[in-house]
């Protein structure tokens, strides 16, 4: 495998992107034994590697090289490590393919040699735009960094990016950073608005990558068995709402602990189904629209395992006379 995987890192020790980090290298390693894995993070994360203790030797040990940027610290976490990500053609030669820390490889990457053009990336949520279920909301985004998306066939996903080391790809990059630092100043933080609008600027430049080398759990389950990388979408762990085993915060800590992947953990590296709650249910079509939607957010909010509400009392009773007792 000629292309470098590269990560990209900034972390501290309140949360567990580095713990995430450490169990997507060592799949990265598991099944591409050879190829060079780098990691791009920047110094103040790099001078806290030594109090992570076996967590950091670990890490060293599974990685072929680590690239330091200096970045100004009294900057939040996010907006370090979306400089990084937005920029990382910068400090980081050669072609890559980059893969963001919450995700799992399963397979061997080789075949990304074969990939011709300078930017590659997959579709969004795995379907057309015009599908997406976060439609609304990225056209606003996208509006405010002064882009109408309203009309475009492709929204891409910026969790897995084929980079070609030529003059197409860096001026990509030079544009997507520039593009994220304007959208930053006006209150949108995601990279993803900036990563398109650089594509629809210079011509719609990035080449669709086939969905199964981003595969996101929370769309792409129909990819799931042929996945070369599974994106199982964690940026911070949600209790009551583990989809995926790499989702629960005690799985985390106990990495944040002991420094080592649990064997259980690494054997998502040849079956990611076993990450899947025994209790699962598949939701598709009108359902999922409705699980988009702030009403649907704010009673998942509210809702307590175990509690019945007032409403719940009115709509039990109510469907009883109707005769409908689906609730």
């Amino acid at each position: 495998m000629r292309t470098k995987i590269l990560y990209v890192i900034v972390s501290g020790a309140d949360d567990y992107y580095m713990e995430q980090l450490l169990v997507s290298v060592y799949s990265a390693r598991h099944h591409n034994p050879s190829a060079h894995v780098e990691i791009l993070m920047d110094k103040t994360t790099f001078d806290s590697l030594p109090g992570r203790g076996e967590l950091s030797r670990t890490l060293e040990e599974l990685s072929s090289h680590i690239t330091v940027a200096d970045l100004d610290p009294s900057l939040s976490k996010k907006r370090r490590s979306r400089m990084l990500k937005t920029g990382m053609r910068e400090y980081v030669e050669g072609d890559f393919l980059f893969l963001d820390c919450d995700t799992i490889v399963t397979a061997s990457l080789e075949g990304i040699d074969a990939i011709e053009g300078s930017v590659a990336a997959c579709l969004d949520s795995h379907c057309l735009f015009k599908d997406n279920p976060y439609r609304r909301a990225d056209i606003q985004m996208c509006r405010k960094i002064g882009i109408d998306i309203s009309y475009e066939k492709n929204f891409f996903n910026s969790g897995v990016i084929f980079s070609r080391d030529d003059l197409k790809s860096r001026e990509f990059f030079q544009k997507w950073s520039s593009f994220y630092s304007e959208g930053f100043q006006k209150g949108v933080t995601q990279d993803q608005p900036a990563f398109n609008k650089a594509d629809i600027l210079l011509g719609r430049i990035i080449q669709v990558l086939d969905d199964v080398w981003n595969c996101e759990l929370k769309h792409g389950v129909r990819f799931l068995r042929d996945a070369l990388v599974v994106h199982y979408l964690c940026s911070l762990p949600d209790p009551g709402r583990e989809y995926f085993v790499m989702n629960d915060r005690e799985v985390l800590q106990r990495i944040k602990e002991s420094g080592r992947v649990p064997e259980e953990i690494a054997a998502l590296a040849d079956n990611p189904f076993t990450g899947i709650p025994p209790l699962t249910r598949l939701f598709a079509g009108e359902d999922l629209e409705l699980f988009s939607t702030l009403r649907f957010r704010h009673l998942r909010r509210i809702h307590k395992k175990g509690r019945r509400s007032i409403a719940d009392f009115i709509l039990r009773v109510y469907y009883h006379f109707v005769g409908y007792g689906g609730l």
